[in-house]
């Protein structure tokens, strides 16, 4: 393997991210996009050590997990447009191909259970007629049907609301009907066949970084329980960005594999935004396993 030493020290690296934590991106970079070249140095050896299109495994261990790596740039793009991308959170959920129980049903919708999103029925429909299943709204949108979810799955979809707990990691939830699903609920439950779950929710991805320097939140969660890959958003986000983003993401992922409609949604949203926009479009995440057995079989 080839190691390349950054021209930067960590104590500067880690003052630099003190002082831009997830809770403050979305305001900041939408006045100021400039703020992310502060960073660039973490993948500016990418330019020399690898080629545009292959892809890229980031492995971010510490405080560097909160950063949108994939929208810092490489030759005046953000390195998305240059390579696709997967985050592995932990250096072993990325290193052998995942194979779940069977799954007893394609995909599972649960959407505005608080009954407050400008667009949810619409987005919500989409999603339906995209998945070919109906949605689970409102009032029905409890902690028990997504547990069965989890457990007859492979697709899983939560169009909401969500929150990190900087304090306490585990209480990170999801926004239901009935109250919170909880990340501690989430890795309460038993194994799962789901090979993706997207949380179209703000700050699904935000973590805090606890012992051993691993990363703890809602995705985490899901990929503790044995969720193969999420997508979750590293801030709060613009309802119109997240339904710009789910809307390619799916219109893809009917073509072609989830690493690939991740990084063409993303490109989409660039394109839609401006690249001079990550406020808008950089805060959703591809995390989990590389590959999946039937990927490497």
């Amino acid at each position: 393997p080839q190691i390349e030493r950054l021209a930067i020290s960590e104590t500067a690296l880690n003052e630099r991210i003190a002082a831009v934590t997830s809770r403050n991106y979305r305001a900041t970079l939408g006045s100021t996009p400039g703020l992310l070249d502060l960073f660039k140095v973490l993948v500016a050896p990418l330019s020399w050590m690898t080629k545009p299109e292959c892809l890229l495994v980031l492995c971010p261990m510490g405080a560097i997990g909160s950063l949108p790596l994939h929208a810092l740039q490489i030759d005046g793009h953000p390195l998305i447009v240059r390579n696709p991308i997967i985050m592995v959170p932990n250096h072993a959920v990325g290193l052998e191909g995942w194979s779940g129980p069977s799954a007893t049903e394609d995909a599972a919708i649960f959407g505005d259970p608080t009954s407050d999103l400008i667009n949810g029925s619409e987005v919500l429909q989409t999603l339906t007629a995209r998945l070919g299943t109906a949605s689970i709204t409102g009032p029905n949108v409890t902690i028990s049907a997504i547990q069965a979810a989890m457990a007859s799955a492979r697709l899983i979809h939560y169009h909401g609301h969500a929150w990190h707990d900087q304090l306490a990691p585990l209480a990170s939830a999801l926004d239901l009907a009935a109250g919170p699903m909880t990340a501690a609920d989430v890795i309460s439950g038993a194994g799962t066949p789901a090979e993706l779950v997207v949380l179209g929710a703000c700050e699904s991805g935000v973590t805090k970084i606890g012992r051993g320097n691993e990363a703890n939140g809602l995705t985490q969660a899901f990929l503790l329980r044995g969720v193969a890959r999420v997508i979750s958003t590293l801030w709060t986000t613009s309802e119109k960005a997240a339904n710009t983003y789910v809307d390619a993401f799916y219109g893809q992922l009917a073509v072609t594999d989830v690493i690939t409609a991740h990084r063409t949604a993303l490109c989409n949203a660039i394109d839609t935004f401006g690249a001079d926009r990550p406020d808008l479009w950089a805060p959703f995440i591809l995390s989990g396993r590389l590959t999946l057995a039937k990927e490497t079989s």
